[in-house]
């Protein structure tokens, strides 16, 4: 998305918005407005009364980090008939993150604290960095980029407090919720065994087009729902910097790589002609269907470097185990 123009941002819109449209008129159940969302939000909740209430579940714990992601999930958690406890864990946060983290968790959970883990942060990632190996002569290092070790230590973010929310979920006899949506989930944006728990509310929730409509039918406050999503590890100001996108423009990409609608646009890498359909009807300029182009080829190309974290652990069958489980 190298060339940012007023004619992109029109012609992305357009495409967008048009495959949004797509979306609502061949799935009645995609949230569009109020009643989609309504109905949704009832069968998220009563797909977890179902689920506590099989389990035994009394209490489910879940990181508050003052985001829409976290927020609606307390919301659901809270509809659900259990007690829900929300924990605050700031590490190297802005202070306004952090405040909005328990407004929102003041608001939706029965009981919440917060716990700064900066500190034990820095103590982790200090003794991370200065580790020695021993080598044999057949080992060779790869090199490593300073980007690359800002992921690294926003996975050790994402991991101390994961093990946080299971000491205290543990301590409760309860379950830890996760806060992650669908978008997250095909574009790999998550962290292996930190961001993910026990049930996902959300997992099926298109972030960019639908989670904003079922946040205000649950009564979510506006500066919520407005605020840039960031994914609280310090890797980037926000999400979009690290797609290279927004969610919108994500979840466009992905329901025409995904074959859920056929929209012939740019937005859809498999329909190279498309740019030269937006050519010849003056919809714009070759150059921006272009860029746009490549700023679709970019998403899809994420979804499928990441499949790895969507197939995980994965399991190496052989022919005893197969024989194991027929014999079972």
């Amino acid at each position: 998305m190298k060339y940012i123009t007023d004619e992109f941002k029109a012609l992305q819109e357009e495409t967008i918005e048009g495959i949004r449209l797509e979306m609502i008129r061949k799935y009645p159940n995609f949230v569009h407005d109020n009643i989609s969302a309504q109905k949704r939000i009832d069968k998220i909740v009563n797909g977890l009364k179902e689920y506590f209430k099989a389990n035994r579940i009394r209490t489910v714990v879940l990181g508050m980090s003052g985001g829409l992601d976290s927020t609606v999930t307390a919301a659901l958690c809270a509809k659900a008939d259990v007690n829900v406890i929300g924990l605050v864990m700031p590490i190297e946060q802005k202070p306004e993150e952090t405040l909005r983290g328990l407004k929102t968790a003041a608001q939706y959970c029965s009981a919440y604290a917060m716990i700064d883990l900066t500190a034990n942060f820095k103590i982790l990632s200090e003794k991370l960095s200065k580790k020695t190996y021993t080598t044999t002569k057949h080992h060779k290092w790869t090199s490593r980029s300073a980007q690359l070790r800002n992921i690294n230590l926003g996975n050790i973010k994402a991991r101390l407090r994961m093990i946080t929310l299971y000491d205290e979920a543990r301590t409760r006899d309860g379950i830890v919720m996760s806060t992650d949506n669908y978008s997250e989930l095909l574009m790999g944006f998550w962290t292996l065994h930190g961001d993910t728990g026990d049930v996902s509310p959300i997992q099926m929730v298109f972030k960019g087009f639908e989670l904003s409509y079922i946040a205000k039918e649950l009564g979510v406050l506006e500066d919520i729902i407005n605020a840039v999503p960031t994914d609280g590890l310090g890797i980037s100001n926000s999400d979009e910097d690290q797609l290279g996108a927004s969610y919108r423009f994500v979840d466009a990409v992905m329901c025409n790589h995904l074959n859920y609608v056929e929209n012939r646009c740019v937005l859809n890498p498999k329909n190279l002609d498309a740019l030269e359909i937006f050519k010849q009807d003056g919809k714009s300029s070759w150059r921006t269907a272009w860029d746009i182009y490549q700023a679709a080829l970019n998403i899809v190309d994420r979804h499928k470097r990441t499949e790895f974290k969507r197939n995980n652990p994965y399991m190496i069958e052989h022919e005893d185990t197969l024989f194991m489980l027929r014999d079972k």
